[in-house]
């Protein structure tokens, strides 16, 4: 694998672990690396907070919120 490829992989990795697609222990073992113990959290799945499911209910609650 060239310098430029594990780049990429590593970039993929880091996004596939923002959007909760896979963990760090996943995304490390892709790379080749070790895992992270229990203790830090490596095997759990993160999502994004600022995220909400794009319901008509809930747009209509956010941009109620959000007029000026």
């Amino acid at each position: 694998m060239t310098q430029t490829q594990k780049i990429l992989a590593a970039h993929a990795g880091v996004k596939e672990v923002h959007a909760g697609f896979m963990t760090i222990n996943e995304a490390r073992s892709k790379l080749g690396l070790t895992d992270i113990p229990d203790e830090y959290a490596g095997d759990v799945f993160f999502v994004p907070s600022n995220l909400m499911p794009a319901t008509k209910e809930n747009i209509e609650a956010y941009m109620a919120k959000n007029k000026l």
